[in-house]
């Protein structure tokens, strides 16, 4: 999270840094290429241009322009076929969005690190960018330079974090058909930069099983240095595991194995009772203990060493009956509420077999695992490496050739598209119908874009993404918002143009009305026509997707096969509870902490009249309410009412912990904030006033929000500070003397001008100031050079 808030900060303080390098001349390149216009720079943008590779790439392309000729040939017909191929195959993937469920396998996937990749594949994601992009736009200038055309030069730039490239050309002497070759060239290179993708990657199991082994279990490749897994008896960097309690890794692999020993009980050991030393049935280990397990048997537990354990057990277990006679199944005794296993993870060496106490899902965040075994010295993270990058940069540059073969707005098909109008209608002649084809091709092209994206909104979320919303009691929600857009009139709840809509509209302007006077005018007033009038007409169902014409039991039935998992406000801690066991999350997680929400606004009861009249209004909001209202009775009954009660008894102890905690950062900042204000503006010794203990756990939260409460009014009512005079700078310095300068030039001359006209009066020089005859000659300049400034 943070690295991420510097990257943002670092984006939106981009200009200003430039301007502070250019106003202090820190560099004078740097002022040169800003000055030249080679360089731009905005919020999050920044533009690099430059005509040094010009000559390379016009000695490039002249040296192969016979085999280029014919190449960007075949190049362009495999280009125009994927073109006309381009917009069926878009609105065949629509069709078959809309027409199939939502547990359909999805066909199109967005590649972000951090959200459906890992953060580590950042890397392979820019390279692959880097690659695709740049080996596109040097097919441009490579079949520019072949069909007689000019490079004016290329440049790099970069928006947020996504690199990319292009090229300035001059095409003016090059007729229509070049002209299309060269607008298909990025595009050619792309789909050959797939097939050689694809080629790598089908003899990719001959290549590594020279350099590797498969089946021989797994290597691991990254381990996390603040992990618990990690340390000089734990694992390491090109470790070899082959199994995990009873799992062998040629079956399964890690992340399945981690899942399954998570949702299964823990794995105990078989033992000869009879050796056993003391079994009570008392706590039997200390809690400090490192080395040292308590383990269950039928009737007794004992404290007991946890590797040699493991070393003598004849084998896994879960009960008595999985052992031999004479033996019997220890269990050791886990966290079971924290989903805390005790792991055995074996390796192929003689080293000591590594024991693991904790959530299995840790060693799935913590450690990278390749299946392939080194033979050799090259390491299982460089060929994993590989052929991750390769896959990347096969899934890019598909999409580069795909998204511009289509005559959309700002890409190559649109500039295809165009070539092509002006050789079978040129513009010269037939002007007004190339100027219409033109537009109906690239509206097409646009609009089939425009609606692919929102249409397979959820194919391109990751496979397995939990969709989760919350509903509430219906009258309930409309109580809330009419108090928080009507009642309230409060301007700083949002902009002036939705304050008080569309309630104000139906009371004629009037404020102050209550909510139970609406249902009295409101099948006279409404009308879909009215901005924001959705908000009196089945609220959270227009929200959720429901059209008006739509079928209400359809769309309930549809919401549900959509959505994962709904949250029920009026059992929002009970949901939290059910949310958290439906992910395989901590209770930790799932908290929240309650703010001041309003709770003083009116809650008139309404008339048999008025409910018949909200229940008209919101009908699909009711139906949808009591399915999930419902369902979430159901999954408590089956969560199980026991479970659930000590469930919620841990998450108001984690919401009372968290929340006082969260209170106490958030004193931390309102006092820095507080003091540096005060300070600044003079009164240090509000400060001392001001002053906070901060949070502990045995500090009251009412009392902290009350002392929060008295920072923000003594920096509300602080005093402006007086600016401070600005520095100029070296510009405005150098631009004060050259005006000096030329001030006291014109002085200079206007004073000897009443001279001159003098001297030539009387050219004796009588009467005038005696000529020097003593002393070193003067060292100014002639009478006759003129001083330039």
């Amino acid at each position: 999270m943070i690295p991420f808030l510097l990257f943002c900060l670092f984006g939106v303080c981009l200009p200003y840094i430039d301007r502070w390098l250019i106003n202090n001349d820190v560099s004078k390149k740097y002022s040169d290429l800003r000055v030249s216009g080679q360089l731009e720079i905005s919020h999050f943008f920044f533009k690099f241009t430059t005509e040094r590779f010009n000559r390379r790439l016009a000695s490039l392309g002249h040296r192969f322009s016979n085999f280029s000729s014919l190449f960007y040939r075949i190049g362009t017909c495999f280009v125009l076929l994927l073109s006309l191929a381009a917009i069926p195959f878009l609105w065949f993937q629509i069709f078959k969005t809309l027409s199939s469920s939502s547990t359909s396998t999805p066909d199109t996937e967005l590649i972000v690190p951090g959200v459906n990749r890992p953060l580590s594949h950042i890397i392979h994601v820019l390279f692959a960018i880097i690659i695709s992009v740049v080996l596109h736009e040097i097919g441009h200038a490579l079949a520019c330079i072949a069909e007689g055309g000019s490079i004016n030069h290329v440049g790099v730039l970069s928006f947020a974090v996504l690199p990319g490239a292009f090229v300035s050309m001059d095409l003016e002497r090059v007729p229509n058909w070049g002209r299309v070759r060269i607008f298909c060239a990025g595009i050619w290179h792309n789909l050959l930069i797939c097939a050689f993708c694809l080629l790598l990657r089908h003899e990719e199991m001959n290549l590594t099983n020279v350099l590797f082994e498969k089946d021989q279990g797994l290597s691991v490749t990254y381990i996390d240095s603040s992990s618990s897994i990690s340390g000089s008896y734990g694992l390491k960097r090109g470790d070899i595991i082959i199994a995990a309690n009873e799992y062998s890794f040629s079956d399964l692999s890690f992340a399945e194995t981690m899942v399954k020993i998570r949702n299964s009980t823990q794995t105990g050991f078989c033992e000869n009772v009879e050796k056993l030393e003391s079994p009570s049935s008392q706590d039997c280990c200390h809690e400090d203990s490192l080395t040292d397990l308590c383990f269950r048997g039928e009737g007794f537990q004992v404290c007991l060493h946890a590797r040699s354990v493991f070393e003598s057990s004849q084998s896994f277990c879960h009960s008595d009956e999985d052992c031999g006679s004479g033996f019997s199944c220890l269990v050791p005794k886990v966290n079971e509420e924290l989903h805390e296993r005790l792991i055995v993870i074996e390796r192929n060496t003689h080293q000591h077999t590594v024991l693991f106490v904790g959530d299995p899902f840790e060693l799935v965040k913590s450690v990278s695992i390749s299946s392939l075994v080194p033979k050799y010295f090259i390491s299982a993270a460089f060929a994993e490496f590989q052929i991750k990058l390769l896959e990347y940069i096969f899934n890019i540059s598909l999409a580069l050739a795909f998204f511009n073969s289509l005559p959309s707005i700002a890409l190559d098909g649109n500039l295809i598209v165009s070539s092509l109008v002006d050789i079978f209608l040129p513009l010269e002649i037939q002007k007004d119908k190339n100027l219409l084809l033109r537009i109906v091709i690239v509206t097409i092209g646009t609009f089939s874009l425009g609606i692919f994206n929102p249409q397979v909104q959820r194919n391109l979320a990751a496979p397995g993404t939990v969709f989760i919303s919350s509903i509430r009691e219906p009258y309930s929600l409309f109580l809330s918002t009419f108090n928080f857009f009507y009642y309230r009139n409060e301007t700083n709840r949002c902009n002036t143009e939705c304050l008080g809509e569309p309630f104000k509209t139906f009371f004629d302007g009037e404020t102050g009305r209550l909510p139970d006077e609406l249902f009295d005018i409101l099948e006279e007033k409404f009308s879909d026509d009215i901005p924001w009038s959705f908000r009196c007409k089945n609220y959270q169902s227009f929200e959720l997707g429901f059209e008006n014409g739509d079928d209400p039991d359809e769309f309930v039935a549809q919401t549900a096969s959509h959505i994962d998992f709904m949250i029920v406000t009026e059992y929002i801690n009970e949901s939290l509870v059910l949310l958290a066991d439906f992910l395989n999350m901590p209770l930790e997680l799932a908290f929240f902490i309650t703010k001041k929400n309003a709770t003083d606004y009116p809650k008139p009861t309404l008339s048999p009249k008025q409910q018949r009249v909200f229940e008209k209004f919101f009908s699909v909001d009711r139906k949808l309410y009591d399915f999930y209202h419902a369902e979430i009775l159901r999954k408590i009954e089956e969560f199980g009412k026991e479970r659930m009660e000590l469930a919620l008894r841990q998450l108001k102890e984690i919401q009372k912990r968290d929340s006082v905690r969260s209170s106490g950062e958030l004193i931390a900042r309102t006092y820095e904030n507080a003091k540096s204000s005060l300070c600044s503006s003079g009164k240090a010794a509000s400060v001392d006033d001001a002053a906070i203990v901060f949070a502990d756990n045995d500090r009251s939260s009412e009392m902290l929000e009350k002392r929060v409460e008295r920072l923000e009014t003594l920096i509300r009512n602080r005093p402006k500070a007086t600016p401070k005079p600005k520095r100029p700078t070296k510009r405005a310095l150098l631009e004060e003397i050259k005006t000096g300068i030329e001030e006291l030039t014109k002085e200079i001359k206007e004073s000897k001008a009443p001279a001159a006209q003098k001297s030539a009066q009387n050219p004796t020089g009588r009467g005038t100031t005696p000529r020097r005859t003593r002393g070193p000659p003067s060292r100014g300049r002639p009478p006759s050079s003129t001083s330039k400034y």
